[in-house]
């Protein structure tokens, strides 16, 4: 069950050729010293969900096949924005 505190992000990049894999990792600060989440994955798209509060949070992507990895892409910024207030609070 979904707690109001929970955010899911779709995290989505471009294929790379030849890839068979892909790693994500996702931290809260932009050197990746905090790490706080990471999957290998078969698909470029991944639904996160964050129960973890952060106003921001960084991703990167890399890539792999049978013989080699791939360079991190550039670290990405996802500012996360919270609401507590309803639709109809909005004008």
């Amino acid at each position: 069950m979904q707690k109001s505190s929970d955010a899911y992000i779709w995290f989505t990049w471009k294929e790379a050729k030849n890839a068979i894999d892909y790693d994500i990792e996702i931290a809260s600060d932009p050197e990746f010293n905090n790490i706080i989440f990471t999957k290998k994955l078969k698909t470029n798209k991944y639904l996160y969900k964050a129960s973890e509060k952060f106003d921001e949070i960084y991703w990167r992507v890399k890539a792999s096949n049978e013989r080699m990895y791939s360079n991190w892409t550039p670290v990405r910024k996802l500012n996360i924005v919270t609401s507590k207030g309803s639709m109809e609070d909005i004008e």
